[in-house]
């Protein structure tokens, strides 16, 4: 139908026809929106992993935190500090630290020593089991890594001990102090400054809360020549 006959029709009041869309076009076009999209999100993930491989492949891996120190690396996991050692004997050891060295140096290391200290067969570590109840963890975390320290690679063998006999868990520990005869003693105490005294064949330790641990590294490092 033409225009002109549109309007005859128009004109005798009569309804022009309805024109209708072939479905099966329709259903193309709406076919054909519907691939453009999905030919879209497709496009958008391609470009995301061709990102993603570049950046895999280019991108230095974050690892965990590390530093140098006197010819040592540390790497820092789970908030702990690890370095490797050689002994004496040649065998290699990886020696976990609360602080690394350039936290643990600002510790002050004052006196010395006597030979006999490591001569001994048995090392002591020792604290007050009066000691407030909140230092309690602080005291055991810190006789833990010594203990372990101690015990492999350092190769000494060690035992807890108590002050005084005041309380329930030291009546089965010994009893030992710093100046004891023959004694080679490590003795924790919760005060400040935080440092380490050396004298005869004691080791005083102390600190505050983690402080405390502080001062336990840095006696190590020094044990392992990792700190001169």
């Amino acid at each position: 139908m033409d225009f002109n006959e549109l309007e005859e029709k128009m004109k005798r009041n009569e309804k022009p026809p309805v024109i209708r869309i072939d479905e099966s076009i329709q259903e193309k076009e709406d076919n054909s929106v519907s691939w453009k999209g999905i030919s879209i999100i497709l496009g958008i993930a391609i470009v995301l992993i061709m990102f993603a491989v570049v950046f895999v492949k280019y991108v230095p891996f974050l690892g965990p935190e590390t530093i140098d120190y006197n010819l040592f690396k540390f790497s820092k996991i789970d908030d702990v500090w690890h370095t490797q050692w050689e002994s004496n004997s040649g065998k290699l050891y990886t020696v976990p630290f609360r602080f690394n060295p350039h936290e643990a140096i600002s510790v002050p290391v004052v006196g010395a020593l006597n030979d006999s200290f490591n001569e001994a067969d048995k090392l002591y570590i020792t604290f007050n089991p009066l000691s407030d109840e909140k230092d309690f963890k602080y005291l055991a975390m810190a006789a833990a890594d010594l203990s372990f320290a101690f015990l492999d690679p350092l190769n000494r063998k060690v035992e807890m001990a108590c002050t005084v006999n005041q309380t329930e868990a030291c009546e089965i520990r010994p009893i030992v102090n710093c100046g004891d005869e023959n004694k080679s003693v490590v003795f924790l105490e919760i005060n400040s400054p935080e440092k380490v005294s050396l004298k005869d064949r004691c080791v005083h330790i102390q600190g505050k809360e983690f402080n405390l641990i502080k001062s336990a590294d840095r006696i190590l490092y020094q044990y392992y020549r990792i700190i001169q």
